[in-house]
């Protein structure tokens, strides 16, 4: 791919940048190679490059926010699914109705009222 070699010269300091942001190996490789399949998807689509260095580092923080927002939004709905998971045992135990084997975790949920 003769338009993708620009693109190339630039891989040690992408991979450095992604490192930077991560800090082990595994993700830097795993975003490094995301941000040049990224170009590579953007160069079939006929879009120019102008600026290589720019634009990969652009894309590589891109995909690092993105993966910082997924990975913070999980644990975020953990959090809440915990938080509600005791207020119902709570309400329900105030009520005299006491459950088990119910796992708010993982529908369906199946409810044993002792």
């Amino acid at each position: 791919m003769d338009c993708m070699e620009p693109l190339l010269t630039y891989t040690d300091e992408i991979w450095k940048l992604a490192f930077a942001r991560c800090g082990n190996t595994a993700d830097a490789d795993d975003l490094t190679q995301d941000t040049y399949l990224a170009a590579l998807s953007a160069i079939r689509q006929g879009k120019e490059i102008r600026f290589p260095k720019t634009w990969l580092a652009h894309t590589m923080m891109h995909l690092w926010n993105s993966r910082l927002r997924e990975k913070y939004r999980i644990q975020w709905l953990g959090r809440m699914l915990a938080y509600y998971e005791t207020a119902v045992y709570g309400i329900l135990y105030d009520k005299g109705i006491h459950l088990t084997g119910v796992d708010f975790c993982c529908p369906p949920a199946v409810l044993v009222i002792e």
